[in-house]
């Protein structure tokens, strides 16, 4: 290995190490999951969105998961993916592509809620008199 491929890779190692130390020191957490696989690559590689949509974008025959990870825990999601449910079908997902899809859906719901909460029940007041 040459010097410059050194100096290269001594770059890309500490580019790394000080990316990590900056992040879990601003509130991220560290998995030690490889990233071969994201999460996002799994939902499409398995079709995802032909039934679950998010934000209202994909399939509408199962539920939307744009907020699924704050409406249940990781242990049900989980053991939903591994398994199927109902309708679901058992997509024979390894742990690695369950837990980076269970991660996308985390990273989905910090996102924002859907559908939109309303602001006001009625946009015109409480009395509708023009």
């Amino acid at each position: 290995m040459g010097s410059l491929q050194r100096i290269f890779l001594l770059i890309l190692l500490n580019l790394t190490v000080s990316a990590i130390v900056f992040l879990t020191a601003n509130g991220a957490t560290y998995t030690s999951v490889p990233n071969e696989i994201s999460g996002v690559d799994v939902w499409r590689s398995k079709n995802c969105a032909a039934c679950h949509s998010i934000f209202g974008l994909g399939g509408h025959i199962a539920p939307d998961l744009t907020n699924v990870y704050q409406n249940r825990n990781k242990e049900y999601l989980d053991l939903v993916l591994k398994n199927g449910l109902l309708n679901m079908p058992n997509l024979n997902l390894s742990k690695t592509e369950r837990l980076q899809l269970i991660i996308y859906l985390k990273n989905i719901n910090d996102l924002g809620t859907y559908p939109l909460k309303s602001i006001a029940s009625n946009p015109f007041g409480e009395n509708n008199d023009f």
